[in-house]
């Protein structure tokens, strides 16, 4: 009879639990938890009870690339021989895939170096996703626009992302702080937030 119940006990821990996210630092109590949910069931990310999604830590611009492009739906090729060009992207690295994708779509630049485990800042992060989601973002801004984010100064060179992200309506702080290094659970919060947006055309302002 113990081993039947050991049994049936084992059995239930193995089954996949697919109701709720399977991070032990990411609990139904946490704020990233809907999001964090959310990229596990869309499999961009994958946890096992025992795993840690580490929501605080910060966000290097290879693993960005590979979040959003999953999250995306976009398919990528496996072809970890392809030649970047950029002299600081070693041969068959992991990422390789993921670069060449971006560098296909545009959002990321050819150039003399990738800096791929350069920790991104939140207005640099923002950009990309913008630039993968269709969401424009002005390069030069109007004299007569002004970004409602008090730390956000006319003429700077994130005030068009700030004023993209202004009308995505998914931030209600009062500040931007876009020189702040941006973690995997704001990365996370940002693309669920966007998710919801049934049809991202429609938000004003916004070209696609």
């Amino acid at each position: 009879m113990h081993k039947k119940i050991l049994l049936i006990a084992i059995l239930i821990l193995l089954i996949p639990q697919t109701g709720f996210a399977s991070f032990k630092d990411v609990p139904e109590t946490n704020k990233y938890y809907k999001a964090v949910k959310y990229l596990e069931d869309k499999e961009v990310i994958k946890g096992f009870g025992h795993s840690t999604f580490k929501p605080d830590s910060f966000v290097k611009k290879v693993d960005l690339l590979k979040l959003i492009l999953k999250e995306s739906e976009v398919e990528i090729g496996q072809n970890k021989n392809f030649i970047t060009g950029f002299k600081d992207v070693q041969k068959n690295a992991w990422y390789i895939p993921y670069v060449k994708k971006a560098l296909d779509l545009g959002i990321i630049k050819e150039g003399d170096k990738l800096y791929p485990d350069k920790i991104l800042r939140k207005w640099e992060a923002l950009e990309t996703i913008f630039e993968l989601k269709g969401i424009g973002v002005q390069k030069i801004v109007g004299k007569d626009e002004k970004s409602k984010f008090a730390d956000v100064k006319k003429g700077s060179r994130f005030e068009g992302v700030a004023l993209a992200a202004e009308k995505t309506k998914i931030f209600s702080e009062n500040t931007f702080q876009p020189l702040k290094a941006i973690t995997k659970g704001e990365i996370a919060d940002i693309l669920y937030k966007l998710s919801k947006k049934q049809d991202i055309s429609e938000v004003p302002g916004i070209t696609i």
